[in-house]
């Protein structure tokens, strides 16, 4: 009997050998480089730049981005070269906004059914399918503010429905959390930092969905402010800070599909 890697419990016994077929389908996983990356800006030409430069270094198959300060106006082209497909939700050019891009030689499709609520411009969700394996969800998010629990609870919301849709979904998360009263180490508050709402919500959320954090270092001065999910954790390998955009730090990790 063939168990799936993403089963709740592991047989004591099994008299099933390993086949040709299992061994051929453990090789065909693919693990892609994954990019979340606070843009703070992609307008002008030498915010385009610098971004360029970055996602040329690392070569990430998914950009998982926020903050890009664009609106309707200016055109995907104008941004990014036709070896990415672009999922894109808009604000203004003066703050906010996210996207995801990914690799035109990935299967990518926008999965705009888990939207919700007024969520409008601080959630992008994108599926990738491979083949004889379980669909991989990809989300970027973005919350604007520390003491406003508001798009964390919209987070909340969107998260049941993915979960209402698919049982035990495959999911990476990164973003912008703008939370720093929680010590991660083990799952607490911190007694010495400032603590609001938004850290006590995305703390609930975390236990709720299952969750697990693979950022353990500071993205923005002495903060972790930027971080990334999943619900699988054995599928994210390789989690690391590396040098970003402006005064944030970019992460990078591989995700097994």
């Amino acid at each position: 009997m063939f168990t799936p890697s993403y089963s709740l419990w592991t047989p004591l016994f099994s008299s099933s050998p390993t086949t040709c077929y299992q061994k051929a389908r453990k090789q065909t996983k693919r693990k892609l480089k994954v990019l979340p990356l606070n843009c703070n800006g992609l307008k002008g030409s030498n915010k385009q730049a610098e971004f360029h430069t970055l996602v040329e270094l690392h070569q990430p198959d998914v950009i998982l981005g926020r903050e890009s300060k664009i609106d309707p106006s200016i055109p995907t082209s104008s941004i990014f070269w036709d070896k990415y497909k672009m999922f894109r939700k808009d604000r203004t050019a003066s703050g906010g906004g996210v996207f995801i891009a990914t690799r035109n030689d990935l299967t990518a499709l926008r999965e705009p059914r888990f939207d919700v609520g007024d969520c409008l411009n601080q959630i992008v969700t994108a599926s990738l399918q491979f083949s004889r394996t379980k669909k991989l969800y990809i989300a970027s998010f973005c919350n604007p503010s520390a003491t406003d629990p508001g798009p964390l609870e919209l987070l909340d919301e969107y998260l049941s429905k993915l979960y209402n849709h698919s049982k035990f979904p495959q999911l990476t998360l990164g973003g912008y959390f703008n939370c720093i009263g929680i010590n991660w180490p083990n799952l607490q508050l911190h007694l010495q930092l400032p603590v609001h709402i938004c850290d006590r919500v995305l703390l609930e959320l975390v236990d709720k969905f299952g969750l697990t954090r693979h950022v353990r270092w500071p993205t923005c001065l002495d903060r972790t402010l930027d971080l990334a999910f999943s619900s699988l954790p054995n599928t994210i390998s390789a989690c690391h800070v590396t040098t970003g955009i402006s005064d944030y730090e970019a992460v990078l990790f591989e995700v097994e599909a």
